[in-house]
C-alpha cells in the first residue's frame, strides 16, 4: 500500500493534499504572498481528519510576521502526537535576526521521538526544564548552543540516542556522562572566538558512546577527546580552516599534533572512516618521518579521489594498522558510462596509484582493499 502524504509547495504552483495522511510538509520554494500561503496552511489543517501523522515537516525561509501560524501550525504537531518533527527554517542572509524562537509548550513533554531544528533560537532558561522524555534522536543547526544547554539537553532527554549539532557555536564542551543512553554523536563544523585562533579546544568526553563522527569545517578551533573507550567506530572527516600565509606553518604543526592525539585516542576503534583533509596531513607527516600512531582498525575507509600525494598517508595507516582486514577508499561521484569515457585519463592514473598501494608493505598480510563510487541518481 503506497503511503500517502498531506503536502504544500510554492514555487506557486503545485499543491496536494490526500484526507489519510503519513507524512505532512510545508515546504517553500518561492513565496510572494506570506499571509496567504499562512491563511491556506490554517485551513488545510482544519480540514485534517487522519488517525496519525508520523512526520511534520516545515520548511521555508522564516519570518516574524509568521510566528503566530507557525506556533500554531507546532501546536498542531504536538496534538497529533508524531513521531517526527522537523522545523527546518533557510536564511538568505547570514546575519538576518529573524530566528524563529521555540514557543514555550515546545519545551515540555512533547510525544516525538525525533526532532530537527534548524535556524531556531533556543531559550537557555526554558531548557533547564526541559521534558523531551520520548526524545530518541535530536539535530540543532546552525545556532547557538553553550556548554549548560548542552547539559539541560542531557538531562531532560532521558532516552537520547543520537545528537548532531550541525555548524553551533559557543560551547567548548560535549560531557556526555549526562546522557547514559547517549551512543552516537556528531559534530559537523564548530568554530570558536576570532581572538582564539588555534587556542580554541572543544573537549569531548563519552564514556559511553559508540559511535563519533566530526566533520564540516573547523574555524579556529581544535578538538580534545576525552574517554572514549567505548567507541566502537569513528569518522575524522572535518577539516581545518586554514589561516593567514605567515602561520601557516605553526598552523599545519598545531594541527598536525591535533589529529595524531584524536588518532592516538581511537586506536582500539574497530571501524575508523579517514577524510580528505586528514588524509592530507597524514602524508605530510609521513614524509616528515612521522608515522600514524598504531590502530587496532579493522575496517578503515578512505572518503577521498586519491592521489599520488595521498600515498605516504595511506601507507602510514597501512602500516600502523595489524589487524586491518579491509580497506575502502571512496571514489568521486559517478553514475554511467559517460563518466569513463570523460574520465579515461584519469582511471589510468587511478590504476598506476592502485598499483604502487598495493606494492607498500601492510602491517596486516591479510587486508584487502576495494574501491567503491558512489552512484548519482
Amino acid at each position: 500500500m503506497r503511503s500517502k502524504h498531506a503536502y504544500y509547495q510554492s514555487g506557486g504552483t503545485l499543491f496536494g493534499l490526500w484526507c489519510q495522511i503519513s507524512y505532512f510538509a510545508v515546504n517553500v520554494l518561492a513565496l510572494k504572498k506570506l499571509k496567504a500561503f499562512a491563511v491556506f496552511v490554517d485551513k488545510t489543517l482544519m480540514h485534517y481528519c487522519s488517525p496519525k501523522v508520523k512526520k511534520f515537516l516545515v520548511e521555508f525561509e522564516f519570518t516574524e510576521c509568521l510566528k503566530a501560524q507557525v506556533d500554531s501550525w507546532v501546536e498542531f504537531a504536538v496534538r497529533l502526537q508524531v513521531e517526527e518533527l522537523c522545523l527546518e527554517f533557510h536564511r538568505e542572509i547570514a546575519d538576518d535576526p529573524d530566528y524563529y524562537y521555540l514557543p514555550n509548550f515546545l519545551y515540555s513533554n512533547i510525544p516525538a521521538e525525533k526532532l530537527s531544528l534548524r535556524f531556531c533560537a533556543l531559550s537557555p532558561n526554558k531548557l533547564k526544564q526541559v521534558s523531551w522524555m520520548s526524545l530518541k534522536v535530536l539535530s540543532i543547526s546552525y545556532n547557538f548552543v553553550s556548554n549548560e544547554m548542552i547539559k539541560n539537553i542531557f538531562l531532560g532527554c532521558s532516552l537520547l540516542e543520537y545528537l548532531k549539532l550541525n555548524q553551533c557555536h559557543g560551547f567548548d564542551q560535549i560531557n556526555t556522562n549526562f546522557s547514559s543512553s547517549l551512543k552516537d554523536l556528531v559534530v559537523d563544523g564548530s568554530w570558536g572566538p576570532e581572538d582564539k585562533f588555534g587556542d580554541f579546544v572543544i573537549t569531548i568526553k563519552g564514556p559511553s558512546l559508540l559511535s563519533l563522527t566530526l566533520t564540516g569545517y573547523m574555524r579556529r578551533a581544535n578538538y580534545m577527546l576525552l574517554d572514549v573507550s567505548s567507541l566502537v567506530e569513528a569518522d575524522i572527516g572535518y577539516r581545518m580552516k586554514s589561516c593567514s600565509l605567515g602561520c601557516r606553518s605553526n598552523w599545519y604543526s598545531a594541527h598536525r599534533s591535533m589529529l595524531h592525539d584524536l588518532l592516538e585516542k581511537l586506536k582500539h576503534v574497530e571501524k575508523l572512516t579517514i577524510g580528505t583533509w586528514c588524509l592530507q596531513v597524514l602524508s605530510i607527516s609521513e614524509v616528515k618521518g612521522l608515522s600514524s600512531p598504531t590502530s587496532a582498525c579493522k575496517y578503515l575507509t578512505l572518503n577521498k579521489k586519491i592521489n599520488k600525494w595521498d600515498l605516504p598517508g595511506i601507507a602510514s595507516l597501512l602500516q600502523s594498522s595489524p589487524n586491518l582486514q579491509k580497506l575502502t577508499i571512496n571514489l568521486m561521484p559517478s553514475n554511467n558510462f559517460e563518466f569513463l569515457l570523460k574520465n579515461a585519463k584519469e582511471l589510468m592514473e587511478l590504476l598506476e596509484l592502485t598499483q604502487a598501494l598495493l606494492s607498500y608493505p601492510r602491517a596486516s598480510p591479510n587486508a584487502k582493499i576495494f574501491f567503491q563510487a558512489y552512484s548519482i541518481i
